[in-house]
């Protein structure tokens, strides 16, 4: 090491060629331990205990990604994102707190925060919208929070003591789920499904076996992943590949999401398909929970005073 890290202790010494060690075998390279690794470190070590506390202190939120029909264009839900913003630090992605989260044993913790103040959020826009049509909120878990003892269990308590109706909750779940222990996950999914809270498949398409899945798991809802939306406008095996999974959903009886919609072509064709909801950029960005009461009541708006077609348009 060169004489610039004098002033390393051992401690920090040993974690870095630990940290060489372990890229070492996930690259199959050789590793040194030099000081763009450790200036990555650092950071890793600061976004850790940071994280901590920012599920402390709210730091870590939900932000919310609407959903529309593509029958009127209705709002029909939310999607729930974890955010980390972080006073010094700035808006943190996803990408890079997610895996410490997982990494440091936090991600059940993350996730139940997201849970939490994704419900309270819903609860308290339609209490603020007087909303006729209860909206829904979709939230993503992962595999430690399904594994955990009687997350079902939990979960179902957490809604009742929100005040948001079950049916008003929808879990997001992706095929990785299953892969260690299939016959746990269906029966904790099978429980909250069969309490009213509606379960959603997501990123469909991008898996394993995705068809032989879709004979077991109890779920209500196929999200297409967006990676068949994108370009589909100039993409023939796209648009092949976007039927195929819509015929196949309504013969299973499953209700469609498509997301990643960013442009008026990408909608068209999706559109010409058949009823879903839809999600994208399009639409709106992901945006914080004291954006929602403006936003649905400027959608409303301009549903009441303009075709539908127009409207979405000129959200662009």
């Amino acid at each position: 090491m060169s004489s610039d890290w004098d002033s390393l202790t051992a401690d920090e010494i040993s974690k870095g060629l630990w940290s060489a060690e372990k890229t070492s075998r996930q690259t199959g390279k050789v590793c040194v331990y030099n000081q763009a690794l450790h200036k990555a470190n650092l950071r890793r070590s600061k976004l850790e205990k940071e994280l901590h506390r920012g599920l402390e202190t709210g730091m870590v939120k939900p932000y919310f990604q609407p959903i529309v029909s593509s029958t009127d264009h209705a709002l029909v839900g939310f999607e729930a994102l974890a955010r980390f913003e972080h006073p010094q630090m700035g808006m943190i992605s996803p990408a890079e707190f997610i895996p410490v989260a997982e990494q440091s044993g936090m991600m059940c913790d993350l996730g139940n925060v997201i849970l939490r103040e994704s419900m309270a959020g819903i609860r308290r826009l339609m209490e603020k919208a007087g909303h006729s049509a209860p909206l829904y909120v979709s939230v993503n878990i992962s595999v430690l929070q399904l594994m955990s003892d009687d997350f079902a269990g939990r979960l179902i308590r957490m809604v009742d003591q929100s005040g948001v109706p079950r049916r008003c909750l929808r879990l997001e779940v992706t095929e990785s789920l299953f892969v260690e222990n299939m016959d746990h996950a269906i029966q904790q999914l099978a429980q909250l499904r069969a309490a009213g809270i509606r379960i959603a498949l997501d990123d469909f398409g991008t898996g394993y076996s995705s068809l032989s899945y879709l004979r077991r798991l109890p779920i209500d809802v196929l999200k297409i992943d967006r990676s068949f939306v994108t370009r589909s406008h100039e993409d023939e095996s796209n648009v092949a590949i976007l039927r195929t999974v819509y015929d196949l959903a309504r013969e299973l009886s499953l209700e469609v999401v498509a997301e990643g919609i960013e442009n008026l072509q990408e909608l068209n064709v999706l559109n010409a398909l058949g009823p879903m909801g839809l999600q994208g950029y399009y639409f709106s960005k992901p945006m914080p929970e004291s954006m929602l009461g403006d936003f649905v009541a400027a959608w409303s708006k301009g549903l009441n005073h303009q075709s539908p077609s127009v409207t979405v348009k000129a959200r662009h």
